[in-house]
């Protein structure tokens, strides 16, 4: 509402932006008389150094975009399992032949909120928890957060990783024990990474 970007057409205007932001970033001047968008003559004026666009996109219109625009993808969701996540991955990979592109030149990236705990005494703690504070059963909270211990999260993780999985972008649950947050993004950083690359 700040920027009067309603909702509606957001992906048409994304269709119309895309290519405009493109031409921009490569240095071009733009000219362009679009039904969202009018540039006149527009420059950065500036040297721009190469920048990788990231486009977040889960469905045809969205994949046919990305594979024509960008250098990485965003599957879109969080906490997917590995077969709806190869579905959409399958689906972008379709769309990148069509654009003469391998899917395996981009960088492919995945959410995933999770909360990484040293042993599974505290695992089971910290998901008891997460559903009590969110009026959950400690099922729901698997779903929706990956609690365990690091082992148990890169089994997790590793699935992803082989599928294609380049980046993760971990959301790290503060609750419970906020002040417990910064171990576990430790944890992530030293005991679960390497499990997930090796």
């Amino acid at each position: 509402n700040a920027f009067d970007l309603p909702f509606e057409r957001r992906i048409g205007r994304f269709k119309e932006y895309i290519p405009i932001l493109s031409a921009l970033l490569n240095g071009e001047t733009v000219s362009v008389e679009g039904r969202h968008f009018t540039l006149r003559e527009a420059t950065l004026r500036t040297a721009v150094p190469k920048v990788p666009v990231w486009i977040a996109s889960g469905g045809e219109q969205m994949h046919a975009l990305t594979a024509k625009y960008a250098s990485g993808w965003n599957a879109a969701g969080g906490n997917a399992s590995p077969e709806a996540f190869k579905a959409k991955y399958d689906g972008l990979a379709a769309a990148c032949r069509a654009a003469g592109r391998d899917v395996k030149e981009l960088e492919v990236c995945l959410l995933v909120f999770l909360a990484p705990e040293p042993d599974s005494a505290t695992a089971r703690r910290t998901l008891e928890g997460l559903a009590a504070r969110n009026k959950l059963t400690p099922e729901e909270i698997q779903a929706r957060t990956w609690v365990g211990t690091p082992d148990e999260i890169a089994a997790r993780l590793r699935p992803f990783a082989e599928l294609g999985v380049t980046h993760f972008i971990c959301a790290t649950s503060l609750a419970p024990d906020p002040e417990r947050y910064l171990e576990r993004v430790e944890l992530l950083a030293r005991e679960v990474f390497p499990r997930v690359r090796g």
